[in-house]
């Protein structure tokens, strides 16, 4: 039989999966509001809009704990992110169990805690938050995985990706503004994050909006176990570690380390939020190009933005060199780190997607698993060792991952007829 292509393209067969001969239910055919909309497409826009509003706050609120609770802040972050990788093994029981609106909203709860736990800092009571918040970030983005799969039709998971991740990064456009706006009018950080809980909390109405979303099959707890550690060891699966493991490094690369670099407090808000406006405007165009070039050359495009970056921060330490207008080149770092932000976001998510369209719950969790545990190990780690080695670390695991890539490129590329014709 045919295997899909890791590289996608407008031939993408995404109801075949690898292995298997069985094909994902669709419900993208349904028309609603007068015929005027196919289902799928309402329920990514609208799940789309739900989580800029509750990132509005919560990557707000990523972006300023290094600044604002110092070491406690990585540490928050850092117990956020293992319980999210841990979580991951028994999130898609959780999400067929309630479904995946269900499991969207559950989610969005956890984070608003997390977020609230913020107005006063209790050193035990924000580490429980924290664990919350991870354990309903393994289930919220599982969903998530899940929903856009199977919403996007054959040939456009890609641009399906693409319209999730275009409308999510206005979070970190309008949400660092605003927090740069509030804090240097004076407004105090426990205002500031009773805002963004309420902000958050409002993201609620948007999943309780989403119309019959499939539910996943039910299994039980141990056989939906067994099924996540079986895909890990899949053939295909293991050539995606590094890329998801680079995808993990660098979340706390770009929203802790790089804004522990800039100079001015009160210019981190506008500087991540240009950074957001790069990843959203960068998440429409590599979502709709990848579809049509397909996913290898918006992969590398990506990583030479991360490293061109990269070798700027360095230039930029007083070791090396002091640039006079560093606030500038701060703006224009925050614009390459964006870009690469969009570029592994949608492509991952569409290489999982084509891969695994009839176990995307699974799929998903196995890359939330390696993304999450390798962004956990950063943000803990990220405060023994010097910004000289992270950022080596970071770009070392982004070329690697990028020949473990090439080699899945290769293989499917051999194991698919058509597909030269498709990418040609």
């Amino acid at each position: 039989m045919d295997n899909p292509t890791a590289d996608g393209g407008d031939g993408d067969k995404r109801g075949i999966i690898v292995g298997d001969h069985h094909h994902p239910v669709k419900y993208t055919d349904q028309l609603i509001l007068g015929g005027r909309i196919p289902l799928g497409l309402y329920n990514v826009w609208l799940m789309s809009f739900s989580f800029c509003v509750l990132f509005f706050a919560f990557s707000s609120t990523q972006n300023l704990e290094t600044t604002v609770n110092k070491d406690i802040g990585s540490y928050s972050l850092g117990v956020l992110y293992v319980v999210f990788a841990l979580s991951n093994f028994i999130s898609p029981f959780v999400v067929s169990l309630f479904g995946l609106r269900g499991a969207l909203i559950i989610g969005a709860v956890c984070y608003t805690l997390y977020i609230a736990a913020n107005m006063k800092v209790v050193f035990w009571i924000f580490m429980g938050a924290s664990a919350i918040n991870g354990f309903g970030a393994s289930i919220l983005w599982t969903a998530q995985g899940a929903l856009i799969t199977q919403s996007a039709p054959e040939g456009k998971l890609g641009a399906y990706n693409g319209i999730f991740f275009g409308v999510f990064q206005w979070a970190q456009i309008l949400g660092n503004l605003s927090a740069g706006l509030m804090l240097s009018s004076g407004v105090s950080t426990f205002k500031l994050f009773l805002i963004f809980t309420c902000v958050s909390g409002s993201s609620l109405a948007g999943f309780f909006s989403l119309r019959a979303t499939p539910r996943p099959e039910k299994v039980d707890v141990k056989e939906r176990f067994l099924a996540t550690l079986r895909l890990i060891g899949d053939k295909y699966m293991i050539l995606m570690y590094l890329p998801m493991i680079y995808s993990g490094l660098s979340q706390p690369f770009f929203f802790g380390l790089f804004p522990k670099t800039i100079q001015n407090t009160a210019s981190v808000g506008y500087i991540m939020a240009v950074f957001g406006a790069a990843d959203a405007a960068g998440s429409f165009l590599a979502g709709y190009i990848s579809d049509k070039i397909g996913r290898l050359p918006i992969m590398i495009f990506c990583g030479l933005c991360t490293t061109g970056a990269s070798v700027i921060m360095l230039l930029m330490t007083p070791q090396i060199l002091v640039i006079q207008y560093k606030e500038t080149i701060e703006y224009a770092i925050a614009v390459l780190l964006g870009i690469a932000d969009s570029g592994f976001n949608t492509q991952i998510y569409a290489i999982l997607g084509t891969l695994y369209p009839t176990k995307p719950d699974a799929a998903f969790a196995v890359y939330k698993f390696f993304q999450a545990g390798s962004s956990a190990i950063l943000f803990f780690v990220g405060t023994k060792f010097s910004l000289t080695i992270c950022i080596y670390t970071v770009n070392a695991t982004l070329w690697a991952g990028m020949l473990t890539y090439l080699v899945l490129f290769k293989i499917t590329k051999i194991q698919r007829s058509g597909y030269e014709a498709i990418n040609k």
